[in-house]
């Protein structure tokens, strides 16, 4: 009978051991799960983006660090070497700029924002031609742009002498920013080389009612005004130029025509 008892409690301690085991089990927190890796695209893409923030605030350094962390990641990404071209085009460094947005056109043409500045920067550097041919192939559904590539028609378009379609194109920017001063002062020009003088000290006006002021603009409306037999308003526009602008090449030509 000894034997029987012991072997009863020694089954009640089995019992009551596997109880708590599985009490314990039962209470155990359930394995974390594994941590996924970032992808490579998203990590790129925060770099781009904090880089986009920089350039906005025009802080260029550390936006240029920023892209750069962004190809360390991507080497391929479109998106990091069209961020570091507008940052070089800022800091002037012109041909650095021209690589950064040439590649970023190779890795993806249908990066409209990378095709459209690199097209500027072609149309402002004696390669109109090749610019508008860059538009033309990658831009898809034209009727869909955006402000941007729609001031990029407009600019190389005026660059390879196709001034119908220049205007139609700045036409469309006015739209969607009648204020767009690059438009504006283009329209000034091309209707002055149309020989519609009204309409061009029209854009011109509103021009200036942009509170913007340049070299290239008061030489202009002098030469409008000139036209338009106004010598007052030729004479303001051309002392406005002088005095803001002394040394300038638009200050000099003004010289040589006005001051006979």
């Amino acid at each position: 009978m000894k034997s029987i008892g012991m072997s009863c409690r020694a089954l009640k301690l089995i019992s009551a051991g596997w109880l708590a085991v599985s009490v314990l089990i039962a209470c155990a927190p359930n394995p974390k799960p594994e941590i996924e890796a970032w992808p490579m695209e998203e990590r790129a893409q925060a770099h781009v983006d904090l880089g986009l923030s920089y350039l906005q605030r025009d802080k260029l350094d550390i936006a240029r660090e920023s892209f750069k962390k962004a190809l360390e990641v991507n080497p391929r990404s479109s998106e990091a070497n069209h961020g570091l071209g507008l940052v070089e085009a800022k800091a002037l460094n012109l041909d650095l700029a021209r690589d950064y947005l040439k590649r970023s056109v190779i890795l993806d043409s249908q990066n409209i924002g990378a095709v459209s500045d690199y097209a500027i920067m072609l149309c402002n550097s004696d390669s109109a031609r090749q610019g508008v041919d860059l538009l033309e192939n990658n831009v898809k559904h034209p009727d869909l742009i955006g402000l941007s590539t729609k001031l990029a028609y407009g600019r190389c378009y005026e660059a390879n002498d196709q001034p119908g379609k220049a205007i139609a194109a700045y036409k469309e920017v006015l739209k969607l920013d009648p204020d767009r001063q690059q438009a504006l002062l283009s329209m000034a020009h091309l209707k002055f080389d149309a020989k519609n003088f009204l309409s061009s000290s029209a854009f011109l006006q509103r021009y200036f009612y942009t509170n913007t002021i340049s070299s290239d603009a008061l030489l202009l409306a002098a030469q409008v005004e000139d036209i338009l037999n106004n010598p007052e308003e030729r004479d303001y526009y051309t002392q406005q130029l002088w005095s803001r602008y002394p040394r300038s090449e638009q200050a000099i030509k003004a010289r040589e025509l006005f001051s006979k």
